[in-house]
């Protein structure tokens, strides 16, 4: 039901906005651990400034792999989380960068206890204070909103003394005092599986909390008894080094499993209890069974006797988005005698303040001699009256117009233009308004503004009003309803006349189509066609 956090990123095709990564992956990048050496004042005085940046002193430092320029502001600097965010002018979804806010810092078990017998734990409190400060005033742009930088110090006696270690990353989280919890219960192989309580020092205390998860978390790691990650499975043993299993919260009472190195997706049945229970099968024969409580109770911490993990995304990005790919060339029809696209330079669709000379622009017009494709310094060349195989149009050396056939069932499209850059519309399980938008500028506008088509002058024919344009064909300002049912697109139609909503399948055949008050169900890759418009109910993969 879910792809794996960061989908071959490291592959033939590394994104750009990940080429900056330095720090060795842990589980596919759900983890960043950057460990330093570091001189015995240094470390006996957990010196924030000195494991923050060389700018800022401490003495020699070295990064584990041998670098003693790179300390922890780098590594959160170059070891960050994108995000989509929707753009407040142009609705599309641009890639926002926000810096990692929980960090877990890691000391060799004496190096913690002896910070804890010091005179009102100075060094330990200084540390956190101190990190936490310059990790707020170093990142404050890129921080994302209403979460804060939070550490913790955990003893890991996987450390050397003079060795010092941090944790973030997707799978790093730090709950909020109290936070409610989801209680998880483990076996393996029939037998119960008992997670140490977790070690730490917040908030001028030192606690032991239960590994739960948290109300505010979207996923829990979990890895072998051997594994790199912080909460590890007595008794589940991997000799591929690659296994771990990623829970994910993914709705209000919904989950999933992802086992890494099999790399194949889990869901739960509910008991009759209201338990979440997973059955997966590992490695040489091993069967773990996993269950989640289905209500968050408060989380009551021990004080005076490790640590936590998972991140909180806090962003405005959806695991779901339709992708608006295609756009339909409309036929002709009673009244319209004519219409034009104006193209910008990428072979998409200009937006209306770029069709200020449209001597400058390409564009693709539909008369009754057929469909004319004219380029940007005026030489028009005839299409034909339908586009029956795909086709290419040189834009530039570099840039091709790409148009296809329209899909079977769809005759009232003479063929598709495809857009070279999708545009992204987050969605989630609560419905959401699919419509173009209202012109006077009311406040009743749709959620997701389909208003790509607005070009002024697009159309020309009999009794249309004045202003109507090439948007205004087939959508109306509050078309359908939008929500995600489960892992699939549920579609409720809103006009009760003409405007009907298309459902095609995965190679864009038509399957279905509502003109009533029944809802479409679409499948992930399955697209829905409102207006001139073809949307791909996709995964978001940022």
């Amino acid at each position: 039901m879910f792809t794996e956090l960061r989908k071959n990123i490291k592959g033939d095709n590394p994104s750009p906005h990940y080429s900056s990564e330095w720090l060795p992956s842990i589980y596919k990048n759900l983890i960043w651990r950057l460990e330093l050496v570091v001189e015995t004042p240094s470390i006996t005085n957990l010196d924030a400034d000195a494991f923050w940046s060389k700018d800022m002193g401490g003495g020699t430092i070295t990064e584990k792999h041998g670098n003693t320029q790179r300390r922890l502001r780098q590594a959160l600097t170059d070891h960050c989380h994108w995000i989509n965010r929707q753009h407040p002018q142009s609705r599309k979804l641009v890639k926002e960068k926000v810096t990692f806010t929980d960090v877990i810092v890691c000391t060799h078990p004496d190096v913690y206890h002896n910070a804890l017998i010091t005179h009102e734990q100075t060094h330990i409190n200084a540390l956190l204070h101190n990190l936490t400060v310059n990790h707020e005033n170093d990142f404050q742009a890129s921080l994302p909103k209403n979460r804060k930088p939070r550490y913790l110090v955990n003893p890991d006696q996987r450390l050397e003394k003079n060795h010092i270690a941090f944790l973030f990353g997707p799978a790093i989280y730090i709950p909020d005092p109290g936070e409610p919890a989801f209680q998880i219960v483990l076996s393996l192989n029939g037998m119960p599986v008992t997670l140490p309580d977790v070690e730490y020092w917040r908030d001028g205390k030192n606690h032991k909390l239960p590994i739960s998860f948290h109300a505010k978390q979207e996923f829990l790691l979990l890895t072998p008894e051997d594994g790199e990650g912080f909460i590890a499975i007595s008794g589940w043993r991997d000799e591929s080094r690659k296994a771990y299993l990623l829970l994910r919260r993914i709705g209000e009472d919904q989950w999933v499993a992802f086992l890494g190195g099999i790399n194949q997706y889990f869901e739960p049945r509910k008991t009759s209890a209201g338990i979440w229970y997973f059955t997966i099968p590992l490695d040489q024969g091993q069967t773990l069974t996993l269950e989640i409580t289905s209500r968050a109770t408060a989380a009551t911490p021990q004080h005076g006797a490790g640590k936590t993990i998972i991140f909180d995304l806090d962003d405005s990005a959806s695991l779901y988005v339709l992708k608006l790919e295609a756009v339909g060339l409309p036929n002709l029809f009673r009244g319209l005698r004519q219409w034009t696209l104006w193209l910008d330079p990428e072979g998409g669709i200009a937006p209306p303040d770029m069709i200020h000379d449209q001597r400058q622009l390409a564009s693709l017009s539909l008369n009754q001699g057929g469909l004319i494709f004219t380029d940007a310094s005026g030489v028009s060349t005839s299409l034909g009256k339908n586009i029956d195989q795909p086709r290419e149009i040189a834009l530039s050396p570099t840039t091709q117009l790409t148009l296809l056939p329209s899909p079977e069932g769809l005759s009232h499209f003479i063929g598709l233009l495809r857009l070279p850059v999708p545009d992204h519309y987050s969605i989630s399980e609560d419905f959401a308004t699919i419509g173009r938008s209202d012109p006077n500028g009311t406040d009743d506008s749709p959620e997701i503004s389909l208003d790509q088509l607005d070009q002024p002058g697009s159309i020309l024919g009999h009794d249309f009003p004045p202003g109507i344009t090439l948007n205004n064909l087939g959508l109306s300002r509050r078309h359908a309803q939008v929500r995600v049912h489960g892992d699939r697109l549920e579609v409720k139609k809103m006009e009760q006349r003409h405007n009907p909503i298309y459902h095609l399948d995965a190679d864009q055949k038509k399957i279905g189509i509502s003109q009533s008050d029944d809802p479409l169900l679409l499948d992930l890759d399955h697209y829905l066609v409102v207006g001139n418009f073809i949307l791909c109910f996709s995964k978001n993969d940022d």
